[in-house]
Parts: structure tokens; C-alpha cells; sequence
């Protein structure tokens, strides 16, 4: 069983979770939730280890399903209590006019005998409730619930859902609720023992009469990756990507503004990407199960059936040795692949393919991370809506990088000073940027780095060749004679990043990280190649860290000695460290 909670989405379907914070392997509840209504979600809420809600988008009225685990019988009145606190507290916040079905394993056995046909139904295997039942009865009564799983005149082996363990006892103790007025909208709950879940607890199917409704998403552009492996181990390649390239930046066209120009070399870069480089298949995740594992499988499955419809002692020493012999192959399946995993990444060392060869490593040595699907508001509450959660990610990045800085605030005087005293100077920093500076700026960009808004990663420029430097050198310009950028260069899309420190559902714990265009890296990076010359000037000798070939190694040093060197000759020494909260999120 899982720890922590998240969402997990996949082809067929997305999994809801709410486990413990540590991974105890006990308790834990859930919803899995088909791709066919994986639209009609409009909420969730993972409350604790023992309840999750869920709520869906109905036609006719909003179904809110509440999934819980109960404390067994033995645990004491006050864990009971606290459960039943919990669904309370979680009901009293459920939309007026919801339908809601809470169900899961309630440990409560409810009996025929009671008096209690407000309630519950007649067609129990028991003929009175337990401690657990008591407390189950109750809470129906005092929310309006009806127990719906004994409503249903079935089979007895249709009834019981857990049986126990040794034994061929079983027991009811897994029920389905629902809102009484919405009586009518199950039409059937029974236990099926066919399915073969390895576990005590037989699965429990439940019908429920209504229609759900679609909530219209934007469907997401995923941006392309494209397989500039080709470029680094291709001279042809290189060649064959720089051709069509020149071809196509050398079309005529009557582009006069700025922002038609750079849409037209943009184009022509994805293009030829395209033709000649194509997009970069993803990795799959090691492939174990195979048709041997399908096969032991379905064996297992079968004498399964056998056992349930003939419950011997040899149908159930047959269907005890294929489970057996089910997970030592799978677990030896498992071990193998990881073996050749490992066989794989050893010849990516040997053959010094140092970035694939520590992807992989941190691939087969990382854990399961869900993502985070939750962030909390000012009030601290968790909220999932998706609009919701867009909205208070815009006011915290807004609220953290839109503070008035020093610079905006500075005397006006002071400002028209510094302004007039760099006119004076007049020098070569005024000139648009030159092949070679644009040359040296493109060459310098690093590898492998994650595009901005128009998906262009570094390579595709860097082996452009000339024609691509030549088209740029004229873009920039542009810029720099009108003093105007494309308008997709002020786009930059920001990805929150988890400081590995603090609640992941608080949006101060996460780091804000700009993914900027390329071109307009390219032509900062002209911008700041220039403004060194000047401030390297008038920053201070000692002044070391986030300066070329001037990192902090000699400063931490000299303080060492200088600590060392006191305290042999025990002299007073007061350092002053200042750490500024967000100085580089802000």
C-alpha cells in the first residue's frame, strides 16, 4: 500500500490515493477512475489514511463518493469516534444537493434483527450489529444515509465480502451507503469472488443508475521534443538539417514587422527539424511482464474459479502451488530485467556517454514520485480545482516578482545622473550586435536545456550554421534600431520546483524556474557581455560568487584560517552572515 496522497494518470485511467505519511503498509483509500468519465471528475480531497472523496459531474445533480476505512473491532472507542468525527465533519461540507454514496470497509456487521428499517435493509449474513455496526447505524441515522448493501436478497456467497482467514467463514462487513432520498439510484450491490485481487476482501460491485456529464477541458499543446541526438554523432545529419534550413529562411517573403520575421525563422527552424531530425522517441520503463507472466497468470486465475466452484482440499493445494509458482516468476522476471538494466548502464560508463549514463542511474535509483495535484490558499485549506489552483499560482508568483525593487525607487536626480554620465560615453556599446558577437553568444548557450515558449531548443540554432546566424544578426537589428522585441519573446513560462524542503501543497516551498525563448537568451546574453565591461569596473575587488572565474573558494579559506587562527590564540571574532528569505526567487 502506498504511502503519502496524489493522483496518477494514465492511458486508461487516473488513480486517486490517500495513504499514511510513512509507508506502513496498512490502511490507505482511494478511487481508480476509468478514462471514459476521467472528464466528469470537478473535485477531490484526500483527507486521511481512511477517507477520500471524490466528487463527479451528473447530469441531473453532482455525485459526490466518499471511500473509507473503518478501525477494526478491537481498536478502542475513541479511534471509532474520531473515524466517524472525520465523515461527519467531511458530509457537512458536501454541496446541498449532492448524491452521496459512502462505501468501503466499515469492519460493521449489521443485523436482520435490529430494529433499525430506517436504515438498513433485511438481507444481512447476521443477525445482529456489532460494536462497529452500532456505530455505523448511527452514523446512517443522524446523516439521512441508507445501508444499501442489505437491500439485496442474494446468494449468501454473494453477501459476505471478507472471508476469514483459514476458514471458510465469511463475514459482511463491507458496505455502500447512500443519501436516503436518492434511494432509488442503486439498483444492485453484491461481492464477486471471481476476481482474483490476493486478498481476504472480496470485491464488491455496485450499481448505480445515472448520468454523468462532461466537463469541456482545453486539451494541452505538448510541446515537441526533437532528436538533436542526430546533430552531436551525424555529420550528415548537420549538413542534411543546415541545407533545408538555408532553403527554407532564403524563401522570399514580404515580411515587414518584427514580430513576421522572427514567426518566419521560427517556422523554418521546426521545419527542417522536422524533415530531417524528427521527433525523439521516449524511453519506455523496463518491459518485464511478458506472455510467460500472462500465461502463469491466467493458470492462477483458473484454478481460482476451480477452487470457488469446488472447494477441495486438492482444488485448493492446486491453486496455493500456481500462486507460488506465479510470484517466483514474476519476481525472477523483475530481477532479470534489472540485471540487464544494470549490463545496459555499465557499457554507458565504459563508453563515456556520461549524460545518458547518469539519466539511467537516477532512472533505476529513483523512487515513485506522484505529482502534486493540491496546493493550499491563504487559509490553508488544500484546494484541487483546477481553475482554482492556476489562480493562486498566478497570485503568489505575482505577489513574489512584482515587488517594487531599489532601482524604481532611487532619486530621479540620481537616475538623469547616471543617464547622462553613459550618453557621455557614446562608445561601441550603442552599435547593433555583431556576427561575432551573436557567434560567440550562440556557441556559448549549453546542451540539453529545456526550451522556452516556441519549443526551440539551443542545438537547433548552434548547427543552423550561417544562414541562421545571418537571419538572427538581422532580427536583432530590428531590435535594437526600434527598441521593440517580438511579442512572443516577453512570453516566458515558469516552472514551480520543489525546494525538497517543506509541505508540497504550500506554494512558498517552491522554487520558480523561467523557461525563456532561445533567440532571446541569445541576445541578453550580448546585452550582459556588455554591461560587464562596465560594472566589472565598479564592483569591489573582494566581491566573489555569481562572477566568471571568481567563485567563493579563497574567501571560505581565508574565514577558515582566519577561525583557526583565533582560536589558537584566543582573540574575539564576530562574523555577520545575512541570508535573504527568497533572494532568488524574487
Amino acid at each position: 500500500r502506498w504511502h503519502g496522497q496524489g493522483r496518477i494518470d494514465r492511458k486508461e485511467f487516473s488513480l486517486i490515493y490517500s495513504g499514511p505519511d510513512r509507508r506502513t503498509g496498512q490502511l490507505g483509500t482511494g478511487f481508480m477512475v476509468n478514462k471514459t468519465i476521467r472528464n466528469s471528475i470537478m473535485d477531490y480531497n484526500t483527507v486521511n489514511d481512511r477517507i477520500c472523496k471524490l466528487r463527479l459531474k451528473g447530469q441531473f445533480r453532482n455525485i459526490t463518493l466518499i471511500s473509507v476505512h473503518a478501525p477494526t473491532e478491537e481498536k478502542p472507542d475513541d479511534d471509532k469516534e474520531k473515524f466517524y468525527d472525520d465523515i461527519d465533519r467531511v458530509i457537512s461540507q458536501v454541496q446541498r444537493y449532492d448524491l452521496i454514496i459512502v462505501l468501503g470497509d466499515f469492519n460493521a456487521k449489521i443485523g436482520c434483527k435490529e430494529k433499525q428499517s430506517e436504515i438498513a435493509g433485511s438481507f444481512t449474513l447476521h443477525d445482529y450489529n456489532n460494536s462497529n455496526g452500532d456505530y455505523l447505524a448511527d452514523f446512517a441515522s443522524r446523516n439521512k444515509l441508507f445501508i444499501r448493501s442489505t437491500s439485496f436478497q442474494h446468494k449468501h456467497i454473494h453477501l459476505g465480502t471478507w472471508k476469514l482467514p483459514g476458514t471458510n467463514e465469511t463475514n459482511q462487513i463491507d458496505h455502500v451507503l447512500i443519501t436516503s432520498r436518492h434511494f432509488s439510484s442503486i439498483t444492485d450491490v453484491r461481492a464477486c469472488r471471481g476476481p482474483n485481487i490476493d486478498s481476504d476482501h472480496y470485491l464488491v460491485k455496485t450499481s448505480v443508475r445515472e448520468k454523468l456529464s462532461t466537463i469541456q477541458t482545453r486539451s494541452r499543446s505538448k510541446q515537441i521534443k526533437w532528436n538533436t541526438d542526430k546533430l552531436k554523432e551525424n555529420v550528415e545529419a548537420v549538413n542534411q538539417y543546415q541545407d533545408v534550413l538555408s532553403r527554407k529562411l532564403n524563401e522570399t517573403t514580404n515580411h515587414t514587422s518584427i514580430d513576421e520575421k522572427w514567426d518566419h525563422t521560427k517556422q523554418a527552424i521546426i521545419d527542417a527539424a522536422r524533415e530531417t531530425l524528427g521527433k525523439m522517441m521516449p524511453e519506455r520503463n523496463m518491459q518485464w511482464f511478458d506472455d510467460e507472466c500472462k500465461a502463469i497468470i491466467e493458470e492462477k486465475n483458473k484454478a481460482k474459479k476451480a477452487m470457488l466452484s469446488r472447494n477441495s482440499r486438492s482444488s485448493c493445494d492446486a491453486y496455493k502451488d500456481l500462486r507460488k509458482r506465479a510470484k517466483a516468476i514474476l519476481k525472477k522476471k523483475k530481477k532479470n530485467c534489472v540485471t540487464e538494466e544494470i549490463k545496459r548502464i555499465d557499457e554507458l560508463n565504459k563508453e563515456g556517454e556520461d549524460r545518458k549514463f547518469y539519466a539511467a542511474m537516477k532512472k533505476i535509483r529513483k523512487e515513485f514520485q506522484p505529482r502534486t495535484t493540491g496546493c493550499k490558499n491563504k487559509k490553508g485549506e488544500i484546494i484541487t480545482d483546477e481553475k482554482e489552483m492556476t489562480a493562486k499560482w498566478v497570485q503568489h508568483f505575482k505577489e513574489l516578482l512584482n515587488k517594487n525593487s531599489s532601482v524604481e525607487n532611487r532619486p530621479q536626480e540620481h537616475a538623469d545622473e547616471t543617464r547622462q554620465r553613459d550618453n557621455a560615453s557614446n562608445t561601441e556599446e550603442d552599435d547593433p550586435p555583431s556576427m561575432d558577437e551573436i557567434h560567440k553568444a550562440i556557441h556559448k548557450m549549453r546542451n540539453n536545456r529545456a526550451p522556452g515558449e516556441d519549443g526551440i531548443v539551443s542545438e537547433l540554432i548552434k548547427y543552423g550554421g550561417d544562414a541562421v546566424e545571418k537571419q538572427l544578426q538581422n532580427i536583432l537589428k530590428d531590435i535594437w534600431t526600434n527598441e521593440k522585441m517580438p511579442d512572443k519573446w516577453n512570453v516566458g513560462i515558469i516552472c514551480p520546483i520543489h525546494k525538497k524542503k517543506g509541505d508540497k501543497a504550500d506554494c512558498a516551498n517552491y522554487r520558480g524556474i523561467m523557461l525563456l525563448d532561445t533567440s532571446y537568451k541569445i541576445l541578453t546574453s550580448i546585452i550582459n557581455n556588455r554591461i560587464k565591461k562596465i560594472s566589472n569596473a565598479k564592483i569591489g575587488e573582494y566581491q566573489c560568487g555569481f562572477r566568471e572565474s571568481r567563485g567563493t573558494t579563497d574567501q571560505l579559506f581565508v574565514v577558515s584560517q582566519i577561525m583557526e587562527k583565533c582560536y589558537e590564540h584566543d582573540i574575539d571574532l564576530n562574523i555577520l552572515f545575512v541570508d535573504f528569505k527568497q533572494a532568488f526567487d524574487s
